[in-house]
């Protein structure tokens, strides 16, 4: 399990806002994201799909949401893929959960989240060109991409994010050593 504490996204928070965040609401949110990637054929490296967020993020993410009533986790990340990025993706693998708090200065909240990640595949890096993701409260998407490891691990704010990224391609290539004759993986029922 991964925990972090979000700054205050690298900008001055004015002292009334400070004395104002001491009485906010403190929530919890249950969350769901895939760690998307691509792959010609077996030989390729994979390929990690973001998202460019605008303003007033301005940083490039996994897509992921909160999950609804009566949805397992699973599919709030597959639903959360489709309804940002237009693709559908297959669920290969669990990884690890992201725990952070952050303040939303809008409501007043203090909220702490929970995202539990899937490593997922996707037969496409075609997004569909009527495709317009759907942003939450003010969140606007600029464009989706995908890049190689060490692209993504630079485009990405957050450490966490990076440990992410490694620990995803650490599974794909463990299953591609399995493959080519290694013995005893724990990951040896993966469709990659």
């Amino acid at each position: 399990m991964i925990y972090k504490e979000k700054e205050n996204m690298k900008r001055k928070v004015s002292f009334l806002t400070r004395i104002k965040r001491l009485w906010a609401k403190r929530i919890f949110e249950q969350a769901a994201g895939t760690i998307v990637f691509y792959k010609i054929n077996d030989d390729d490296q994979p390929k990690f799909l973001l998202i460019e967020r605008g303003e007033p993020f301005n940083d490039w993410v996994f897509p992921k949401g909160k999950i609804k009533k009566k949805e397992n986790r699973r599919e709030a990340a597959v639903r959360e893929t489709l309804e940002e990025t237009g693709l559908k993706v297959k669920i290969v693998n669990t990884l690890s959960p992201e725990i952070y708090t952050y303040y939303w200065d809008p409501k007043n909240e203090k909220s702490t989240k929970k995202v539990h990640y899937f490593l997922a595949k996707t037969n496409t890096q075609t997004i569909p060109k009527d495709f317009h993701p759907e942003g939450y409260e003010g969140e606007t998407f600029k464009s989706i991409s995908f890049f190689d490891i060490q692209m993504a691990k630079n485009m990405v704010k957050h450490d966490i994010q990076r440990k992410l990224l490694e620990e995803a391609y650490n599974v794909i290539r463990s299953v591609k050593k399995q493959e080519v004759g290694g013995v005893g993986s724990n990951v040896s029922n993966l469709e990659l």
